[in-house]
């Protein structure tokens, strides 16, 4: 996560780990997905970024992939996860499953459309 959230930031945190997401204070190689939220328009990068998104940027120089989402994007993917799971009895994690292909999917298109981010 990088940026300003509309949540608190534990709650995405928890919402992501929710949906199977392993949780990184900061973008490396294992690194697939970064949520960005609004910009701080008082840190010296301006809205260009942060120390974050330079990072990203560096390894996608190096040729890695990482998508990099909204925040609002990301809620949508995780909030089924929460709904189904208080519904559900039983507590399969099937929910969790079906986020972690949409994240995938929207990774992989991502990587179709180069230039599109």
């Amino acid at each position: 996560f990088t940026g300003f959230l509309t949540r608190p930031r534990s709650e995405a945190i928890a919402a992501a780990r929710t949906a199977g997401a392993i949780v990184q204070t900061t973008p490396g190689q294992l690194t697939d997905v970064l949520v960005q939220g609004r910009p701080n328009a008082q840190q010296i990068a301006g809205n260009a970024g942060g120390v974050k998104l330079i990072d990203v940027r560096r390894l996608a120089a190096k040729g890695h992939r990482i998508t990099i989402i909204g925040e609002r994007q990301f809620w949508t993917l995780v909030e089924p996860t929460a709904r189904s799971r208080r519904r559900a009895s039983g507590g399969t994690a099937t929910a969790g499953r079906r986020v972690a292909r949409q994240a995938a999917s929207t990774s992989k298109e991502a990587r179709r459309k180069p230039g599109r981010r």
